[in-house]
């Protein structure tokens, strides 16, 4: 974990946050899912989601969900948001 990180924690658990995810959104460039790979692989003491789950990106496979490579647009952020509440939900990370 990078020191920048561990000093954003840090400083959060000073404030009394105790649940810490980290996330990545969909992406349809493969060096931004490598990368989120890579990531949640390094932390390994919070829950970490990579936005690449098959049946997500099903449901985001239509053109105008995608304003570029990396961002999703109109409906589909409301797909993508939902998608990641039941992850952290799952995770014990949301009440």
């Amino acid at each position: 974990m990078s020191a920048f990180i561990a000093e954003a924690i840090a400083m959060l658990q000073r404030h009394g946050v105790e649940r810490f995810a980290f996330y990545s959104v969909p992406s349809m460039q493969g060096a931004n899912v490598a990368y989120a790979r890579r990531f949640c692989a390094a932390i390994t003491k919070f829950a970490c989601i990579v936005g690449e789950n098959p049946n997500l990106l099903a449901q985001l496979r239509h053109d105008a969900d995608w304003h570029d490579f990396d961002h999703l647009q109109g409906a589909a952020r409301e797909v993508f948001t939902r998608w990641l509440g039941d992850r952290l939900v799952e995770m014990g990370v949301w009440p």
